[in-house]
């Protein structure tokens, strides 16, 4: 078992010479170098969790956080972002560029209807104004969904691509 001597804390800024963790309460000494036993373990783990992340993200589907590349065939600006976030139980929310909004989707395969939803109403300047709105028309105009080159692209009753949205 670790010998393990604790002190009180008078000061953070100035702490016991004795003293080599600390948290709120108590001091805690170590008699070996923390910092070399944890650095292996957080990076197996990172690593872990990174595997996870990408494993979980190509299991969603459309479920999750995009950001638009492109409405109605048009490339979006780089300084405005227009994002979709869908969760598993039908709500959205994001920002169409200038304001935020949030609904609902009903999801049915490769099926979807935008339900109707709110908005903020905020001013924003011209181009941003532009591709918030562009940004709505074309999410009120989408009725099927596919995946494609890890892109969400969305599409309308013609069957034409209406936004293309990649992972945030």
């Amino acid at each position: 078992m670790l010998d393990k001597r604790s002190c009180n804390i008078r000061r953070i800024a100035e702490p016991e010479e004795d003293c080599l963790h600390a948290n709120i309460f108590t001091r805690t000494v170590m008699p070996f170098n923390f910092t070399k036993l944890i650095q292996p373990a957080a990076l197996s783990a990172g690593l872990m969790l990174a595997s996870f992340g990408a494993a979980h993200a190509a299991e969603t589907g459309i479920y999750g956080n995009w950001v638009t590349e492109r409405i109605q065939g048009h490339k979006v600006s780089g300084k405005i972002q227009s994002t979709l976030d869908i969760a598993k139980d039908g709500n959205i929310s994001g920002s169409g560029g200038c304001n935020r909004y949030m609904g609902g989707m009903e999801i049915k395969g490769e099926k979807i209807k935008v339900l109707p939803g709110g908005a903020t109403l905020m001013a924003c300047l011209p181009a941003m104004m532009k591709q918030d709105s562009q940004f709505h028309t074309a999410l009120g105009m989408v009725t099927s969904w596919k995946i494609s080159n890890g892109k969400l692209i969305l599409i309308d009753s013609k069957n034409r691509e209406i936004l293309r949205l990649k992972r945030a």
